[in-house]
Parts: structure tokens; sequence; C-alpha cells
């Protein structure tokens, strides 16, 4: 409807990339002359919730969301070094009102995250939907993970059904 959505992290206390951040959106309805006020995404107490990757999917009208979350007293570093209390998950919601209200988010970490894997984060910036053939519709987010040897990985995971169902695709080393 012409409606542009600025999404961001909320760092509430600092810079820093763990404690308590929320996922926020700032909205224009006339062309991203003027925005609105702050909206929460997703607010889960002191956790880290973050990483937006939107996009819409031009077929439903559905704005889907991947992000991720984790606990705001693990620090990049414990999970990188499977020290952390819990591990970066990655969850998904979606918006059938132009970003006003969310679903609850769903947790896709067994379906979309190696066990292998340490950090992981969905984006940065939006995802895509192909508007050609082959996989015509087909939505892909790019993200990034990192592994046993803590070298970075690139990888992307992708939907053919406005998010009913998701899939983890290729992976390819930092530099690959």
């Amino acid at each position: 409807d012409g409606t542009l959505l600025a999404f961001a992290e909320g760092r509430k206390n600092n810079a820093a990339d763990a404690g308590d951040i929320d996922l926020i959106l700032k909205r224009s309805t006339d062309g991203g002359r003027t925005w609105g006020k702050i909206e929460m995404v997703w607010d889960d107490g002191d956790n880290t919730c973050g990483n937006p990757a939107p996009v819409f999917d031009a077929a439903s009208g559905r704005l889907l969301l991947m992000m991720t979350w984790n606990l705001g007293s693990d620090k990049e570093s414990m999970i990188n070094t499977y020290t952390s209390t819990d591990t970066r998950r990655v969850f998904y919601t979606y918006s059938d009102d132009v970003g006003k209200t969310w679903s609850t988010p769903v947790d896709l970490t067994s379906t979309l995250k190696d066990s292998t894997w340490s950090w992981y984060a969905t984006g940065p910036c939006h995802a895509i939907q192909k508007r050609h053939e082959p996989a015509k519709g087909r939505i892909v987010v790019s993200c990034n993970h990192n592994d046993t040897t803590r070298m970075s990985f690139s990888h992307v995971v992708w939907t053919d059904d406005c998010g009913e169902n998701w899939h983890l695709g290729g992976s390819a080393a930092a530099g690959g």
C-alpha cells in the first residue's frame, strides 16, 4: 500500500550486541518524508531480540520477518565458545496488516540451525522474493553463522509457501 517500514534493534542500555535489545520499527505513509513513532515488534524482557530480515510476500500480502534471539546475559563470545547458558536461536513472525500487529514468534532453531553452529544471525538487511523462474515466489533470507572452528560462514534459508515450511539452504565460508 506504499507504506515504508524501517526495522532496527532498540538497544536500551548500551551499544553492545547483547543485553536488553528489542526489535523495533518506524513507519512512513508518505514515501519516507516523515516517520511515525517507534513501534515494538518484539520485546522479550532483558533478552536480545534482533537481526531483523523482513520481506513482503507479493502473492499473499503478508509481511514475513526472520529474526534472532538469545539470553541477554549470553554474550557473543560465550555463544561462540559454547559456554553460554543457552544458544543463539532463529525465529519467524509475520504480519497481515503491514506491521501493525505480529504473530507470536516461532522458534525454528531445530530446523534452520545445524547443531555444530554457535553464533547465528539472520540478515543482515532484508530478505528477497524471487520474481522469476526457477522457483518464482520463493523467499530467500541471507544469514551467517560460526561453527566449532570459529570460522564465519554465509548461508541461506528459504520458503516456497509463505513461511509455512522453512528450509536450510547452502553455506559458504567467508571469502569463499
